[in-house]
């Protein structure tokens, strides 16, 4: 019955799930004019599920213009997941605070979000050109050596058989693309466009004005057969002149080349109020995980520290490098240093992980300080710190090798008989039990003999053999 019992145990164990599943929405910007479109992205981390949530309530304030489905591999916590993503373009129906509701799937739930809806502004001359170009940058602060992200996007209302941009640059400033390029309708006035959006991040190398010079857009666009360079001219460009009836098979391709407004960004400077490493944020955390009870440590054993400080509003080059002090008693090895962009509660910013090996010298209690974090609050303009508290270790020391029934041996293994080796004792040990080599007990602990040598030079042992623990001798 008991062999049923633990059998019945492991068996559950076994099937067990490693980890809750955990199921997130973020999007990219919670202020939305009517007329714009938002992508909403569903996350499913840690369980497996081919139907996607609930959408019911989601329809009753949004329209779902585009819907996808991917999966992807993520580490969370030190273990590889499955991450599955919904990605969906919603437009809102009606102005006002909305909210996109919680969403159940595998055991999980997610949180809701609430999105701020305005009526859509009075559209300028210029937006109601049939196909244009526009940079825009998103909203906040932005340092040296900091992100702030950049969109440009190409309004189409004619149909484009092609296109394509330059590169975005500016003096001063660096550039990279940040996912894939996004499609989605907008309605502006009384023209229904079709936009292409790319994002970038950019990281000022300096402070001060930076301006981002214009992009270009070569597209090929269908025309009337009849119409004239001039009248392409007026209507592509900031008059505001009626589009012409397109007729598919009354039209020819026509190459043109359009260009985006310059925008300037305003890099702010250090304040001299700021301490220590510079770390522009709007919040900052700092946590960790043991691969261990740091409260039941053994000597000689590894305990695997993992750090994790997230920032939100960073970018990974502006994350702090972490000093850890020596503590007597313990040796800190680091193993990895890693900083990453990171999604921190449905925002942009940055994440660092530390992960550091502490082995234990020696028996006893160890108190490892704690680890502070100095950072500049963007939103307040004041320099604050966030801090890990301290953590003990308790470290006991590792139990004999072997019994001691010798009268002349004290223990093999650590702390052996005076005027012999340690290594050479745990290998004495070991090989008095040479024919159970096969299934070595713990108590000989897989001792080898000392490298380089075959006997113990200038040694003698007369003494009884010690016996390896209970049953070590031959019936």
């Amino acid at each position: 019955m008991r062999r049923l019992a633990a059998f019945s145990l492991a068996l559950i164990l076994l099937c067990a799930p490693a980890g809750a599943a955990t199921l997130t929405s973020s999007i990219e910007s919670t202020a939305l004019e009517m007329g714009d479109s938002v992508t909403l992205i569903i996350s499913l981390s840690g369980g497996d599920s081919a139907q996607p949530p609930d959408l019911t309530a989601l329809t009753r304030d949004f329209t779902i213009l585009d819907r996808r489905r991917g999966s992807r591999q993520a580490v969370v916590d030190g273990k590889p997941v499955t991450v599955n993503d919904w990605v969906l373009t919603l437009a809102p129906r009606r102005a006002g605070a909305l909210t996109i509701p919680a969403f159940s799937l595998a055991g999980a739930t997610s949180a809701p979000i609430r999105i701020d809806v305005t009526a859509a502004a009075q559209p300028a001359k210029e937006e109601t050109r049939p196909l244009f170009i526009d940079v825009t940058v998103g909203k906040g602060t932005v340092y040296a050596q900091g992100e702030i992200p950049v969109y440009v996007r190409v309004y189409d209302s004619l149909g484009m058989r092609s296109g394509s941009i330059n590169q975005i640059k500016a003096e001063g400033a660096s550039f990279r693309e940040e996912g894939q390029q996004d499609s989605y309708v907008r309605t502006i006035g009384k023209t229904r466009y079709h936009v292409v959006q790319q994002t970038y991040i950019m990281t000022p190398q300096r402070s001060g004005p930076i301006e981002i010079e214009p992009v270009t857009l070569k597209a090929t666009i269908p025309v009337p057969y009849n119409s004239s360079p001039s009248e392409m001219a007026r209507m592509l460009g900031r008059g505001n002149v009626p589009m012409p009836w397109l007729d598919g098979s009354l039209t020819r391709g026509q190459e043109v080349s359009l260009h985006s407004d310059k925008v300037t960004v305003e890099v702010l400077p250090r304040p001299a109020q700021a301490e220590g490493w510079f770390l522009p944020a709007r919040a900052v955390t700092v946590r960790q995980s043991w691969s261990g009870d740091p409260a039941k440590g053994r000597v000689g054993e590894t305990l695997t520290r993992t750090l994790i400080v997230e920032a939100v509003g960073a970018s990974p080059n502006q994350m702090p490098p972490i000093q850890l002090p020596d503590v007597e008693g313990l040796r800190q090895y680091e193993e990895d240093t890693q900083t990453k962009s990171a999604v921190i509660d449905r925002q942009q910013g940055a994440a660092l992980t530390k992960v550091i090996a502490v082995v234990p010298s020696r028996a006893g209690t160890f108190t490892l300080p704690p680890v502070t974090i100095g950072w500049w609050n963007t939103d307040r303009k004041v320099q604050e710190q966030t801090t890990l508290p301290a953590v003990t270790l308790t470290v006991a020391a590792l139990p004999p090798a072997c019994s001691p029934r010798s009268p002349g041996l004290e223990r093999c293994g650590a702390g052996s008989r005076v005027g012999m080796p340690d290594g050479w004792a745990r290998w004495r040990s070991a090989s008095r039990c040479w024919w159970r080599w096969p299934l070595l007990p713990p108590c000989c602990d897989g001792a080898a003999a000392p490298q380089g040598a075959l006997s113990p030079p200038g040694l003698v042992w007369d003494s009884p053999r010690p016996p390896c623990g209970r049953g070590a001798s031959r019936r």
